[in-house]
């Protein structure tokens, strides 16, 4: 061939700007500009750039936010993905995902679903999520799991930020994924960008402690007493 054909095999997508909670390291708003009022794509609008990614040969797209359960239109736009041929994923923070939603997710429109934990326990979640967010995404893997079963049409995960509050309890975060049954947990440093920039100083991690940190967590990891896959994001890089 005489030139390379590029195509976006991933698309992550931020469904919507609206959350239900607000998380001291959100980087939704580092894509709008202070006091901008943006409106999320319509249904319409996302089914049209849905048949474009289908013809461009995008394999998965991920739901991400805001909290993508917000939308009332997200079963459907799962449905649409499913007839273009394309994966569809979701990362929540899993306050909304009841017995219903879970059951829907893993049973009739089969869905990929990270649920946001920043912290093994109440203490170093919640001060970062909300009072009361810690149990609830717990409850919301709890429910993924048990009604997925021991099928793997879809893939249940959890999507780890690590922050000052929480880096010294990694090993406790292994565990407590092997604990929920998992397919796969995604560990990423936290960043400067969105509203991690105004407690920047109470969040961050010396640059000099990432790579022992991820030395401690991949030497625990290889104990092969864990059975779902693990990814870190340690790339550690100050925004502008």
């Amino acid at each position: 061939m005489d030139e390379v054909l590029y195509y976006p095999e991933l698309v992550r997508l931020d469904a919507t700007w609206r959350c239900n909670l607000r998380c001291k390291h959100c980087q939704t708003g580092m894509f709008r500009e202070p006091g901008s009022h943006y409106s999320d794509l319509s249904t319409e609008e996302l089914e049209e750039l849905f048949k474009q990614l289908s013809r461009l040969g995008t394999k998965q797209v991920g739901f991400l936010g805001g909290e993508p359960l917000l939308r009332h239109d997200l079963v459907s736009l799962a449905r649409t993905l499913h007839s273009l041929g394309i994966r569809p994923s979701i990362t929540s923070n899993g306050w909304l995902i009841n017995d219903r939603i879970a059951y829907v997710l893993t049973q009739e429109v089969p869905v990929d679903i990270a649920v946001s934990l920043d912290g093994p326990d109440h203490s170093r979640h919640d001060n970062i999520r909300g009072k009361g967010s810690f149990e609830r995404a717990v409850k919301a893997l709890q429910r993924l799991v048990n009604y997925r079963g021991r099928s793997r049409t879809v893939l249940i995960g959890i999507s780890a930020v690590i922050h000052r509050y929480c880096q010294t309890n990694v090993i406790e975060y292994l565990d407590l994924a092997n604990e929920l049954g998992v397919d796969y947990m995604v560990m990423a440093i936290v960043h400067p960008v969105g509203t991690a920039k105004q407690y920047w100083d109470e969040l961050s991690i010396d640059q000099g402690q990432v790579l022992p940190l991820a030395r401690t967590i991949l030497k625990h990891f290889q104990s092969g007493k864990f059975s779902f896959s693990l990814r870190l994001n340690f790339t550690y890089s100050r925004y502008a």
